[in-house]
């Protein structure tokens, strides 16, 4: 019986690449001769917000709490994280910091889709079995990540790919998360209603991606995203982890 479709986001659902991450970060601030004091949990919840999951704000926002001092960790416990970024962005951010948080983006975008940092990048355990208990239970699965194509598939060598009816990468979107295009992409042309469709991420990108598309979102608390972001965002669903999503779908009747 085909229970529905399950697409899923890559890094903090699939796979923990929170170290390759802060590692890039490190080096990129390390070829400026600048300190770096943010561990890799706290960088990773920091892209788990909407707008600093990537690219140029999240560097801006890193060279902000170096300059201002203040902890990542403190600020992600407040539900308006995002606000008090964007004040502190104003506040401490140098006149030649956009320059510097764009170099040092470029400097963490060659590392982390490099063969070297796949050494820092693990798949949360059970996840190739997980994929096959969904399967042979009825679902139809499929991935949609913001993440490059050549790096989803180095990424997930242990998971037989072969179930995944569709894979989405950045390379195959206009709009990239929060936008939903990708996840409609794949309802499409699998023929699956919005009904029918879970979208699990672990991001509040995610969960916007997911409603923005409306199909059913579903959050993960193991990844990027922390419990006060996260249900701020108000997905359809929380789990702890992807053991936790599996026993809720092999539960349900379809």
């Amino acid at each position: 019986m085909d229970k529905g479709l399950i697409i899923f986001d890559v890094g903090g659902v699939l796979r923990n690449s929170s170290l390759a991450l802060n590692e890039g970060y490190r080096r990129g601030f390390a070829s400026f001769g600048m300190s770096y004091g943010f561990d890799a949990l706290d960088t990773w919840h920091l892209r788990g917000l909407a707008r600093y999951n990537g690219g140029l704000e999240c560097m801006k926002a890193l060279l902000a709490f170096e300059h201002s001092g203040e902890s990542i960790k403190e600020v992600l416990r407040n539900p308006d994280a995002e606000l008090i970024i964007g004040g502190l962005i104003e506040r401490h951010l140098r006149a030649d910091d956009v320059e510097i948080a764009k170099k040092i983006e470029s400097i963490y975008r060659k590392y982390f889709h490099s063969d070297e940092a796949k050494k820092l990048v693990t798949l949360f355990p059970g996840t190739d079995g997980i994929m096959a208990e969904l399967k042979e239970n009825g679902y139809e699965l499929a991935i949609f990540s913001n993440s490059v194509k050549a790096t989803i598939e180095r990424d997930l060598m242990e998971v037989d790919i072969g179930r995944f009816s569709m894979v989405l990468s950045e390379e195959d979107v206009k709009r990239k998360k929060p936008s939903g295009e990708g996840i409609t992409t794949i309802m499409k042309a699998l023929g699956m209603s919005r009904k029918r469709t879970f979208y699990i991420g672990d991001a509040v990108s995610d969960v916007q991606a997911a409603k923005d598309a409306g199909c059913i979102s579903i959050a993960v608390l193991w990844g990027m995203g922390t419990r006060t972001q996260l249900e701020r965002a108000k997905p359809d669903m929380i789990f702890v982890d992807l053991a936790e999503a599996r026993d809720y779908f092999v539960g349900r009747r379809g």
